[in-house]
């Protein structure tokens, strides 16, 4: 084991609690916050090493507009940023699934294949309009995003190629859309004002809003059958609302501290419950209101299912503007050892059949999300030069990504509330092969592809402030 002087220690302590401060301060700045550009920081590169494991419209109108005029700019190539370690495999991104929908540094919206050719103009971009939030419909056959022009703000959708466009206004506009399983329906929701969230449902065939819940704050997610959604609301209403008729169904449980609810099957919801002064992390069932308390906690917590339904990733925090322990208290087993605590902030996998707890990170991390094969979670951290860094956990091990500086575009979407973000964007590959981010690297700001191997290095692959993996090939 190492040892250290206490003044090592103490540079060491500072330095971590240094990053807790950061990543917990950017929990609060860029929640559900508007899309916005601004400067970024330096960066100190890094070579990609490997560690052992421990988100009611006014009169909304549409219209078909023209398919937009193709861009004259070179398509992308897959190069590398100087200063940073690149592939040496010639074509290594080549046939890598789906397209990337790709908010250009100058407000245009495009799609390209995941080695940056292929380049497809949704939308583009001038001083005076700009897009933000493109979601890719659970098919991958359409866009649904918000396109900006001086004093108007106007929710889109359009295929793939950019034609079929649909056009209506929407005001506030929609933070996040959320698509259903079977591409058939879309919600929206928008923030009304600093204490009100609106859940919308958006008509396809004209993008007309509906409200169905209003709450501050409010998180929601459809069910598997994309029939229903399950609604956080206010501090403590959790709830499931019929897309088709609006009706609303209160669950016989108080929600506890926490986020973004999410779907085992549809009648299965894993939420956080309060019961008196205990929260519990439990899987509920909506019909009956039985629940199965997976863990309990003290504080607020953020949490993601696999897509399998077998392992949650997890972290506790303290309550917003709290500052008390927020340990994780296991349930007792009936094994003479008592199943053991987790530490406040501790990223930890637990594996619900097996009850069994794997420590990912013992500091904070940003976000994190699972692959769609649900072997690999993704994990942002932050290093001590306050630049970022994605790591990408399995069983066996866990690959540190290369070092940058994430646009704000992205950061919105991926720290705060990224299990809201997680519920309609994706920036895992289809086949859970690679990952897409957006930052700087030495002087080049954009797009980057990142496999989660040893040695693998990112790849550039476009200029751009944000980008989201289409979720089918």
């Amino acid at each position: 084991m190492n040892q250290h002087s206490p003044s090592s220690r103490c540079s060491t302590s500072r330095h971590a609690a240094r990053r807790t401060r950061v990543l917990l301060s950017l929990v609060v700045a860029f929640g559900l916050a508007a899309a916005c550009s601004g400067d970024y920081d330096r960066l100190t590169t890094a070579t990609t090493t490997t560690r052992a494991t421990t988100t009611t419209a006014p009169g909304a109108t549409t219209s078909t507009t023209a398919r937009p005029a193709p861009t004259t700019t070179t398509p992308p190539g897959v190069t590398a940023a100087p200063g940073v370690p690149t592939t040496t495999v010639p074509g290594s991104l080549a046939g890598l699934p789906g397209r990337l929908a790709v908010i250009a540094l100058d407000g245009s919206l495009l799609t390209i294949k995941p080695d940056g050719t292929d380049p497809k103009v949704l939308a583009i971009g001038s001083p005076g309009a700009s897009v933000a939030t493109p979601t890719w419909s659970s098919d991958a056959t359409r866009l649904i995003w918000t396109a900006f022009a001086i004093n108007s703000v106007r929710v889109r959708t359009a295929t793939v190629d950019g034609s079929n466009q649909l056009d209506a206004a929407l005001s506030p506009q929609p933070t996040v859309y959320l698509w259903n399983q079977s591409s058939t329906a879309v919600a929206a929701l928008r923030t009304l004002s600093t204490t009100a969230v609106e859940l919308d449902l958006l008509a396809l065939t004209t993008l007309v809003a509906t409200p169905l819940r209003t709450g501050g704050p409010l998180y929601a997610a459809w069910s598997p059958d994309g029939t229903q959604l399950l609604v956080h609301a206010a501090a403590d209403e959790l709830s499931v609302v019929r897309a088709a008729s609006g009706a609303v169904t209160r669950l016989p449980v108080r929600a506890g501290s926490f986020g973004t609810p999410q779907w085992l099957d549809d009648k299965t919801v894993l939420v956080g419950v309060r019961d008196g002064s205990s929260q519990f992390l439990s899987l509920v069932d909506i019909t009956t209101g039985a629940r199965r308390d997976l863990v309990g906690y003290t504080g607020s917590i953020r949490f993601q299912m696999n897509a399998a339904g077998t392992q949650v990733a997890y972290q506790v925090l303290p309550e917003s503007g709290g500052g008390t322990s927020s340990n994780v208290a296991f349930p007792q087993t009936t094994t003479p050892t008592p199943v053991p605590q987790a530490t406040q902030n501790q990223l930890v996998v637990f594996d619900i059949a097996a009850r069994k707890v794997t420590t990912v990170s013992s500091t904070l991390a940003a976000a994190f999300v699972w692959s769609p094969d649900g072997l690999r979670l993704a994990y942002l951290t932050t290093d001590a030069d306050s630049t970022y860094r994605w790591r990408f956990f399995t069983k066996e091990r866990t690959v540190d990504g290369a070092a940058f500086v994430p646009t704000r575009e992205f950061l919105r979407l991926s720290v705060g509330q990224f299990d809201q973000f997680t519920q309609s964007v994706r920036w895992w590959s289809p086949d859970s092969a690679a990952f897409v981010y957006a930052g700087r690297a030495g002087p080049r700001i954009g797009i980057w592809v990142q496999q989660p191997l040893p040695g693998a290095a990112p790849v550039f692959v476009a200029e751009g402030d944000s980008a989201v993996w289409s979720p089918v090939p």
